[in-house]
């Protein structure tokens, strides 16, 4: 989806900022210690602290992006919120808390998936059908798009819903 809306053959889900936005959340959760299994709040810490920064991410490419910006201002203001939450990542783990606690941040930032279970993957299968179900809703719009445009504006693409089912349905 990303590739047919930057007509971009190399776009990926950081472009958008959206999925490091998604990682500084997770990062900050185990910064204060309530990822930690015996925190208050158990298994859902993660991934809620982690949707919390993916909508955070959201909502600032929707108001920097969101006034009828092209798809130059779009990418660029995601590759701002992308350069912003990788920066604040980084100070987070050269101000971790404890040496746990950084080994944890990187750890989880290479790829790790230890301690987590198909708990994790039932919170996460609603919110990507969701997303699936806004992409596949921008499909004909995508389509539209590939002729360039103006032949897509023609043809009744809506250039801002476009946008938003975008950054709802990658941001899900």
């Amino acid at each position: 989806a990303m590739q047919g809306y930057l007509r971009n053959p190399l776009a990926d889900p950081g472009l958008f900022g959206i999925a490091p936005g998604a990682a500084l959340g997770a990062v900050l959760s185990f910064w204060t210690g309530l990822a930690q299994s015996g925190s208050v709040l158990g298994g859902w810490a993660l991934p809620g602290f982690a949707l919390a920064g993916a909508a955070g991410a959201m909502a600032l490419l929707g108001l920097i992006a969101g006034r009828g910006g092209g798809v130059l201002l779009f990418t660029l203001a995601g590759m701002m919120i992308a350069s912003l939450a990788g920066a604040l990542m980084s100070l987070a783990i050269s101000l971790s808390p404890t040496p746990f606690a950084m080994s944890e941040i990187v750890t989880w930032l290479m790829g790790a998936l230890a301690d987590r279970g198909w708990a994790e993957v039932w919170i996460a299968a609603p919110l990507t059908l969701l997303g699936i179900a806004a992409l596949r809703l921008a499909g004909r719009s995508l389509d539209a798009l590939t002729l360039g445009e103006a032949a897509a504006r023609s043809l009744g693409m809506d250039p801002r819903r476009l946008q938003a089912l975008m950054i709802a349905g990658v941001g899900l």
